[in-house]
């Protein structure tokens, strides 16, 4: 099973195949992560893209996780504070 089977490129958007198994992707980014994880003997450029997008997701997923966290403890407290009012 591919990577991509259930995903399309749009028509019209750029796309990003990659050379050894014919997968598809939006961004250059997904393109070299597919190809750190996918694919052995990478060259010296392709390793290198691969780290850097991995750093980058790496530091997207931690935003995100930092910014999920403080969305439920504010949901929290504002429901804990609506309950005090009510009650």
């Amino acid at each position: 099973m591919r990577d991509t089977d259930d995903y399309r490129v749009p028509d019209g958007a750029p796309r990003h195949d990659c050379g050894r198994c014919g997968a598809t992707f939006a961004t250059e980014r997904g393109l070299a992560l597919h190809r750190g994880l996918r694919h052995d003997g990478l060259t010296d450029a392709e390793r290198a893209a691969y780290e850097s997008a991995r750093e980058t997701e790496t530091t997207e997923l931690r935003r995100f996780r930092i910014l999920a966290l403080g969305a439920l403890v504010v949901v929290y407290f504002g429901l804990l504070f609506a309950y005090a009012l009510v009650t």
